[in-house]
């Protein structure tokens, strides 16, 4: 992807063939779907671009999702249809909302000081009226493979 001018999270997405590696090595890790559903909350396993590699099933439950890969690639706000997802130039945590969202600031410090962190959202959903939910968003590294995920739980 070009150098894309972001309004604060950086831009950049894996490719559908490595989205696609990414969420078959978090499928084959045993461990981790255990522990994905054993989470009592809406909660997924993002790459290091903040992309989907896995969801639990809470969250496909809470929001009627029949298929979990039609989330693979996107998002936490895009999944979440969050109305400011598609206003940043590379979608969710690029717009100028983003930058005082807790959901994505708990992401990216999770990232950077791989350790679990916290912070409050306010996600609108434009698919539903303009609903708002207020979410605690916490963010914990895990390591699959080598490979570096988010575990985000909301």
């Amino acid at each position: 992807m070009p150098n894309t001018e972001t309004f604060f999270a950086p831009a950049g997405r894996a490719t559908r063939d490595l989205m696609h590696d990414q969420s078959q090595a978090i499928k084959q890790a045993d461990f981790v779907a255990i522990l994905l559903d054993a989470i009592p909350t809406i909660a997924m396993i993002l790459n290091e671009h903040r992309q989907i590699a896995a969801v639990n099933n809470r969250f496909l439950q809470a929001f009627a999702i029949v298929d979990a890969n039609l989330l693979i690639g996107r998002r936490p706000g895009e999944a979440l249809g969050c109305i400011h997802a598609e206003q940043g130039p590379d979608g969710c945590g690029t717009a100028t909302n983003c930058s005082v969202c807790g959901a994505v600031r708990a992401i990216l410090d999770s990232q950077k000081s791989n350790s679990q962190t916290s912070g409050e959202c306010l996600v609108t959903l434009g698919s539903q009226g303009g609903t708002a939910l207020e979410l605690e968003a916490t963010a914990s590294p895990l390591k699959v493979d080598e490979k570096n995920f988010t575990i985000f739980a909301l």
